[in-house]
């Protein structure tokens, strides 16, 4: 919960300061098991996505790429440690952070084919 609650903080001093110069973009966290889009169907709406992927296996690092291959075409993923293994992902960038724990390699990386329904078997790159 500490990161969650952490975040939820961030915003809220987000959201009282002073207007961004091109406007206030919504932000909102959800604790829910991202590979359960019955939870919260974040790739629905989303703009911008970070999963702390660090001790993510293989299995969990598919099943949230086939979920993320619905977000729209120029949305961002985060992930820590290694990118989504997707063809619908490019990364723009990746580079090493000291995190609490020790490094880790952040990777930016943006949606760049159009939102579809997808088969989390296609999603293997």
């Amino acid at each position: 919960h500490g990161l969650v609650e952490a975040s939820r903080d961030a915003a809220a001093v987000f959201a009282a300061g002073p207007d961004p110069p091109r406007g206030r973009p919504d932000v909102a966290f959800f604790e829910a098991d991202a590979t359960d889009l019955g939870a919260h169907d974040w790739a629905a709406a989303a703009d911008v996505v970070f999963a702390n992927s660090t001790c993510f296996d293989d299995a969990l690092m598919e099943a949230v790429a086939a979920r993320a291959a619905r977000l729209r075409r120029g949305a961002f993923f985060v992930t820590l440690t290694r990118p989504l293994p997707s063809r619908h992902f490019a990364v723009l960038d990746s580079e090493l952070y000291q995190m609490s724990w020790g490094g880790a390699t952040v990777y930016l990386q943006q949606k760049i084919s159009a939102a579809a329904d997808s088969d989390p078997e296609d999603e293997a790159a």
